[in-house]
């Protein structure tokens, strides 16, 4: 995973717990410090775990909940800097369905090295839509996150339904997406 989780869950912990608190995470975590500031450098898994992990002990959040409010802020990110493909398309489930083919082309493009998951869109109506999500390293909250930013960001509500269609290395999880309403 590339930097830019890293720096999103920095700026997510600052905001709600405070910039002490951040780095506490990261000492927490036995992150170098100077290595996990680059914003373009890698934040595997196992560090995402560790930082995620160290933040949970510290404020008494569940590490599923803090991946999903990661994912959330990762989606907003994303949007501002592919925003025209986001305003390209008109419902949120549009984005999601073209998520493998425009934006992971887009990142794979520009971060060759990228270990992106893979997103398998199945469309069953305008407010309906499947997603299986693939990864040897699952983060099944945080891609969750990422949905739920997308309808936040479009100002909706999605109902999402969770199956693990596998579960070795290399699991699958089914996401069942219907878009439930539009908020005012």
């Amino acid at each position: 995973m590339k930097g830019i989780a890293f720096t999103e869950l920095r700026e997510l912990v600052a905001r709600d717990h405070g910039a002490a608190v951040a780095e506490r995470i990261i000492a927490a975590s036995l992150l170098e410090p100077a290595a996990a500031r680059a914003p373009a450098g890698a934040c595997d898994r196992d560090e995402l775990a560790r930082l995620v992990r160290a933040l949970a002990e510290l404020s008494g959040e569940d590490a599923p909940g803090i991946l999903r409010e990661l994912g959330r802020a990762l989606f907003e990110r994303l949007a501002a800097c592919y925003a025209g493909f986001v305003h390209d398309l008109d419902l949120p489930l549009d984005v999601l369905e073209h998520l493998e083919s425009r934006i992971h082309f887009e990142v794979g493009e520009l971060h060759p090295d990228a270990a992106l998951p893979i997103f398998e869109s199945t469309r069953h109506a305008p407010d309906r839509l499947t997603l299986v999500y693939r990864s040897p390293h699952p983060l099944p909250d945080f891609a969750e996150g990422f949905m739920l930013g997308c309808a936040d960001h479009f100002g909706v509500q999605f109902h999402i339904a969770r199956t693990v269609v596998r579960e070795e290395e290399g699991g699958a999880i089914r996401f069942e997406l219907t878009c439930e309403s539009t908020t005012e």
